[in-house]
């Protein structure tokens, strides 16, 4: 049953902006200019929820997913009360500005050499992957508003087992057009003179651990 739910996997289209934050900014003070400066510009911002998350990346041992823009993590510390179950695991493909996502929920641990068989076949991987990577994530996390536009924000603070971390604000259309999205973008990438990322947190994480 579970490989039949994996075949019918729903792949959908990611849209986002993506900003580099320096570690040396202060979470709480970047949050408050951050509600500062959209509020100014006429948006209505909620106060981010706090959520915590470790992160288990796979991949074959030549880093074929990688190399195919591709992601394949399990996400765990979700409380199944509020959520689909414990766990996630997702798989991304795609360049940052053209990705497509999908995700199986579950409230145990899966063999994840069996999930996504069929997604990973069609990217031309057909061996097995392994863990390749572990990363903490500490998210701030809520929605800003303005006409039909709802957008995500997420300040993460990303910490890679065994070795460095970064900052990331992501900003995900979640109703509204693309353009809206953008116009947000500009305003919030040129209040902080912050710098957009145009690869995915799979990419920085391999590079911190001297893999990519």
């Amino acid at each position: 049953m579970r490989e039949k739910n994996m075949l019918k996997l729903k792949m959908e289209r990611e849209v986002e902006k993506k900003y580099d934050v320096p570690l040396e900014f202060d979470d709480e003070g970047f949050l408050y200019a951050l509600r500062d400066c959209v509020v100014a510009a006429g948006y209505e911002i909620d106060k981010p929820e706090v959520l915590s998350r470790r992160f288990t990346y796979y991949d074959t041992p030549s880093l074929s997913l990688y190399h195919a823009d591709g992601t394949l993590r399990r996400v765990e510390g979700f409380d199944p009360a509020r959520h689909k179950g414990k766990f996630r695991y997702d798989l991304k493909v795609g360049p940052l500005h053209d990705r497509i996502e999908g995700n199986y929920w579950t409230n145990e641990l899966q063999d994840v050499n069996s999930l996504f068989r069929e997604e990973r076949q069609g990217l031309g991987i057909s061996g097995d992957v392994e863990e390749v990577a572990v990363a903490t994530m500490l998210n701030y996390q809520g929605d800003i508003r303005k006409g039909s536009l709802v957008a995500e924000y997420t300040l993460d603070y990303v910490a890679v087992l065994g070795a460095g971390s970064f900052k990331e604000l992501e900003l995900e259309l979640k109703e509204g057009n693309e353009r809206d999205l953008q116009d947000l973008g500009g305003i919030v990438q040129a209040h902080f003179d912050l710098n957009e990322l145009t690869e995915q947190k799979y990419s920085r994480i391999l590079r911190v651990l001297g893999k990519a």
